[in-house]
């Protein structure tokens, strides 16, 4: 595989000072450069390239030698360097790093697979030549030329990636979607960056960001959590974390288009942001791309309702399909942790609902639900000095393609020196849901703990940002902002909750009514329905699914719980089992009497 490692003459002339010095480049330490911009190799040295062969300015030469003894240069091949083996963490997936410079002066980079170096002349020159090296005519010239190659074994050992993210557990050396590494371990990107990696490049300074896009989120919660959520891909691995995110829902121009611009902002320009109206395929390849980042999607009506939910299932869960081989065998397939955002006029529910379908409860801890058309100027509380959302939205939109890709990239490298840090960042995110849970007196069961972490992590990573100088914000200022889109949500959450239990214990009331005579005294074998005895109806659970029809078992009980209509044994069971003298022990759904007055 290759990509795009060009630089003109003009740029290549630029000296390493002058480009730190440039208002569009990031110094990093190390001089790590993107790979897209590579500086021409320099000309291998005579211990760098095998006995026999010399390189200069014009080329490749092949020392020849005559009847008597002496050497004659024999112009081979235009500038061509192997610089490194490579191989795969794993220890397999053997190849080599060959730079090749073409008639325009441009550099190449290319990996050739190991086994090529086997095979015939023709296999292994055809990337070569592609990319513009020049080949010299005669008999033996492609023969030296195959020898020389395959001789050419440099000491250098880069590790081969083929997705975007960390590259292994050690989480000291991360891929970006453009090929560029940010680390300590040398390595190569095997893969072609497609439109993603090429969204993924850096363009303006940090100040720039910082200055136009971060500077205006002070006083935005809902843009507060977008830029915070945009720095929690990289977090998720090392924290053993699934990945997920928020969907803004709003109406049309409220700013939830803007929100997903500037969190993209952080990894690439706007054409990062990618479109839900996409194959399966398409997501994968993009999940892939982003992962360990953000991946931000854009209008989920686009999406078909059918499969939506088990869209987010897969990119929150950072699996994808499992696909047959042309031989019939089992094949890879793609993984990725991926932080996400999503965007539409409905929620996932309304959406999903369309084509009669329902959410469950794993769907709507993974993609959380935003209200983004609720706040003061839409998604917009504070519009830093304009006269209309809509002109800020749009100063937003063109800051965010003038400057965009560099904070995540710094990101990452202050990351990897303090990954040692874990525990203390886990602490900041267990004291968020503590205070959520304190301030909105809530019970602590699985699925809130989930979102709150969800939130947590979100508030952590923008305070990790602001705390290593990227954000420009006050320290606290991502916390109280997200503090506040939490509290909203749980709040509507609340809203919807009551109307619901309201209903399903109207529902269960009216059965419970209706049929009295389907219940019989403990002790027994039951009736139809369960068992009664004063205070407490208990109900089987395929009666339980006949009262409520669709509706999730657990969903309905957990509602059933919220109001305190509802025993249960110790644990997370929502079930509770029978004692002794009834036959069997069955677990039931043990409701309250009280359900009769509700």
């Amino acid at each position: 595989m290759t990509y795009d490692s060009s630089s003109s003459p003009d740029e290549q002339k630029t000296s390493s000072d002058e480009q730190k010095a440039s208002s569009n480049v990031v110094p990093f330490p190390g001089d790590v450069q993107y790979p897209h911009v590579p500086t021409v190799p320099s000309i291998p040295s005579a211990d760098a390239l095998p006995a026999g062969y010399r390189a200069l300015p014009d080329g490749i030469y092949y020392l020849e030698q005559d009847d008597l003894g002496d050497e004659h240069p024999v112009h081979l091949c235009s500038t061509v360097a192997v610089i490194g083996l490579c191989r795969r963490s794993d220890s397999k997936g053997w190849g080599r790093v060959v730079d090749v410079v073409d008639p325009d002066h441009r550099t190449h980079r290319v990996l050739l697979d190991e086994p090529l170096f086997n095979s015939a002349p023709a296999a292994l020159l055809r990337p070569l030549l592609d990319l513009g090296l020049q080949i010299d005519k005669g008999a033996n010239v492609k023969k030296r030329l195959v020898e020389l190659l395959g001789a050419w074994r440099p000491k250098q050992l880069f590790v081969r990636v083929s997705r975007a993210g960390w590259v292994d557990d050690d989480f000291d050396t991360f891929a970006l979607a453009d090929g560029s590494i940010v680390g300590r371990k040398e390595s190569i990107f095997d893969q072609d960056i497609g439109t993603i990696g090429k969204a993924a490049r850096a363009k303006g300074s940090l100040e720039i960001w910082r200055d136009t896009i971060a500077a205006p989120c002070a006083g935005n919660p809902l843009m507060l959590l977008a830029v915070s959520q945009a720095f929690v891909g990289p977090l998720l691995a090392p924290l053993g974390l699934d990945g997920g995110g928020f969907h803004f829902r709003g109406a049309s121009s409220c700013g939830k288009t803007t929100l997903l611009r500037i969190a993209a902002s952080v990894w690439g320009a706007p054409g990062y942001v990618q479109s839900w109206r996409a194959t399966d395929n398409a997501l994968e390849s993009a999940a892939s791309s982003c992962s360990s980042a953000l991946l931000a999607l854009d209008e989920l009506h686009q999406v078909s309702p059918k499969v939506a939910g088990d869209i987010i299932y897969m990119l929150a869960n950072g699996q994808g399909k499992r696909r047959m081989t042309p031989g019939g065998k089992a094949g890879s397939c793609e993984s990725w942790h991926v932080a996400l955002l999503s965007n539409g006029e409905i929620s996932l529910e309304e959406h999903m609902a369309s084509a009669g379908k329902k959410t469950h409860a794993g769907q709507e801890i993974r993609l959380i639900d935003i209200q983004a058309d609720g706040r003061r100027f839409g998604a917009f509380d504070h519009l830093h000095g304009e006269t209309d959302a809509r002109l800020f939205a749009e100063q937003l939109k063109q800051a965010a393609a003038d400057g965009h890709g560099v904070a995540g990239r710094l990101f990452i490298e202050r990351l990897t020196g303090n990954i040692n840090r874990l525990g203390n960042m886990e602490k900041v995110v267990n004291h968020f849901i503590e205070t959520e849970i304190k301030t909105h007196n809530l019970h602590p069961e699985g699925q809130m703990l989930r979102v709150l972490k969800r939130f947590a992590v979100a508030a952590l990573a923008g305070e990790l940002a602001t705390t290593w100088g990227l954000t420009g914000w006050n320290k606290g200022e991502a916390l109280a902002g997200i503090f506040d889109v939490c509290g909203s949500w749980i709040k509507e959450r609340d809203a919807a909750s009551a109307g619901r239990i309201a209903a399903v214990l109207e529902r269960t009331r009216m059965y419970l009514s209706a049929n009295p005579n389907n219940f019989s005294p403990l002790e027994t074998d039951g009736g139809v329905d369960g068992w009664r005895e004063d205070g407490w109806f208990y109900i089987r659970p395929e009666a339980w699914s006949r009262i409520h029809g669709a509706e999730g078992a657990e969903d309905v009980a957990r509602l059933h719980k919220a109001a305190n209509m509802l025993r249960t044994d110790k644990g997370q069971t929502l079930q509770w089992r029978m004692g002794r003298n009834t036959p069997g022990r069955p677990r039931v759904y043990a409701v309250s009497i009280r359900v009769l007055d509700a």
